[in-house]
């Protein structure tokens, strides 16, 4: 094996690294907003509402909080609103069916 196969396989395997750890950190806090979120429509909240209500350890990256907020729409919750003003969206448990 050469030391330039060598040196990208370990690069294969670092990138492999902080994907599973990204996914990880997404794990934990699509747990911790479905923790947070209420069952009903009538208690839905925020966007600004979950961030605030978030434990300490998960809400330190905004950018992938609203990510994962957004790509959970509808499966694990769901949002209404118009989205023209920040706050504007609120979000409420998906049932389960």
């Amino acid at each position: 094996m050469s030391a330039e196969s060598a040196t990208g396989a370990g690069a294969g395997a670092g990138a492999d690294a902080k994907r599973e750890k990204e996914d990880g950190r997404k794990d934990d806090l699509r747990l911790a907003i479905r923790r947070v979120l209420p069952a009903n429509r009538e208690q839905e909240l925020t966007r600004e509402e979950i961030w605030e209500r978030l434990p300490e350890a998960v809400n330190v990256n905004r950018p992938r909080f609203h990510s994962v907020l957004e790509a959970e729409v509808p499966t694990l919750w769901l949002k209404e609103g118009g989205g023209r003003q920040a706050g504007s969206y609120r979000y409420w448990l998906a049932s389960a069916s």
